[in-house]
């Protein structure tokens, strides 16, 4: 009888490796480098540090010269070992916003992202450019793209890129170059505290104050705005004078914004009164408008320019918002990012960027302009009569549809604080 076969040894099985553990997810609020956050956080190995991992809010602050606290940035979503990855939201201080999917810090997959005026791109983003399939509509002129984007360039029917952050960049500075000044408001104040308040409000309004004074107001408009220095005012006659004569007028202006972001002050540009005999008021460009108008050559349009008086100068929360003081500071008081080049155009900093800087506390250089006229006009006119007669004295040398007239006079009726209290037909 055959002997019977043993049975197979039963094969080992490799045994599985075991699945790391989930990491215990926390939620903790604190603040690194000046930054806030608050959200969910996980526990990095052997130690007490807590690194953000999950869904969160973080804040991006900084503090001005003047020691005040701004918010440069908001970010709400989610977070993978401490970079920001997956679906959030970002806010920007100039009033751009971004939602849709983040990798690495920076804007990669479907989201959406609206200008401060409305325009929007909706679409695929890759590494922070407008890049796929998407549609970009204006809110300038009302029409859209939608189609093939990449790099911020849109493929048009014949096959050619257009540019358009480029192109949205032009309607931008358009639309703060040209408006309406018809409906300009007027704020009236009788003493130096009233007229502190009223700038302050109309920088909050993002308007940029044109001090004007009456002929029963007696002070020097131009030691009323504080602080001030000699450093951080523009002549406009001055600048003409030097632009016409082929000198480096440009340099004044750079000097001034950048004495004026250093040291927390205002810019301020003035314009001269004009008299009867100014030898400038008789040109063709004057011509049957009377004696007292301003010379051609005193219109701010001459002075347009990044490198000299950039048209961002009158929208101060894309000045500002955008960081555009980086080009007037010198290296010691430029953030620790990369440096803002001509073809970055003001552009703002990037979450990745804004994740670099919270290693020390930031101080941002944020510009205060203001207008003032030396002249002085007629006293108890109506606001309508002000109004007109600033339209027709400035409405070519100032976009005033980006300003707000303060008006000083001498103590006739007004209330305590100093402010007109009639209402306004604007």
């Amino acid at each position: 009888m055959a002997p019977k076969e043993a049975p197979p040894a039963e094969a080992e099985q490799p045994e599985e490796p075991e699945e790391p553990a989930e990491p215990e997810i926390h939620k903790k609020c604190f603040r690194i480098g000046g930054q806030v956050y608050y959200g969910e956080c996980k526990k990095i190995d052997d130690t007490e540090d807590f690194v953000r991992h999950g869904y969160g809010k973080q804040v991006f602050s900084a503090d001005t010269t003047s020691k005040e606290t701004v918010v440069m940035a908001e970010y709400e979503g989610h977070w993978s070992e401490d970079v920001i990855n997956g679906h959030g939201n970002y806010k920007w201080a100039d009033g751009s916003s971004y939602e849709g999917n983040f990798l690495d810090g920076k804007m990669h997959g479907y989201g959406r992202y609206q200008w401060p005026e409305g325009s929007s791109y909706t679409g695929t983003w890759a590494d922070n450019q407008m890049s796929g399939p998407g549609r970009f509509d204006s809110a300038f002129d009302g029409d859209f793209l939608q189609g093939t984007f990449s790099r911020n360039c849109f493929q048009q029917h014949n096959g050619q890129w257009l540019d358009v952050h480029r192109e949205h960049r032009k309607a931008e500075r358009l639309r703060i170059a040209d408006g309406e000044p018809r409906g300009i408001n007027i704020v009236r104040c009788t003493n130096p505290e009233a007229f502190d308040d009223a700038a302050k409000a109309t920088l909050a309004e993002n308007l940029i104050p044109l001090v004007v004074a009456d002929e029963t107001f007696q002070g020097d408009l131009l030691t009323l705005v504080k602080p001030c220095s000699k450093a951080t005012t523009v002549s406009i006659p001055e600048v003409a004078l030097a632009k016409r004569r082929q000198r480096d007028y440009c340099n004044t202006f750079y000097q001034a914004i950048k004495q004026a972001l250093e040291r927390g002050d205002w810019l301020t540009i003035a314009f001269d009164a004009v008299s009867e005999e100014n030898p400038q008021a008789g040109t063709d460009d004057n011509a049957g408008s009377g004696p007292s108008m301003l010379p051609d050559e005193w219109r701010l349009e001459h002075f347009f320019d990044k490198r000299c008086l950039p048209l961002e100068a009158f929208d101060l929360k894309l000045f500002n918002g955008r960081r555009m003081s980086q080009f007037y500071l010198p290296e010691e008081g430029k953030a620790d990012t990369e440096p803002v080049t001509e073809d970055d155009d003001g552009a703002m900093p990037t979450p990745e960027q804004l994740q670099e800087m919270e290693e020390q506390p930031q101080v941002v250089y944020n510009l205060r302009m203001c207008i003032v006229t030396l002249g002085r006009i007629a006293a108890e006119m109506s606001d309508s009569e002000v109004r007109a007669g600033i339209i027709a004295q400035y409405g070519t040398h100032v976009p005033l549809h980006r300003a707000q007239i303060i008006l000083l006079s001498e103590d006739s009726g007004y209330d305590q604080t100093g402010f007109d209290t009639t209402q306004r037909p604007y």
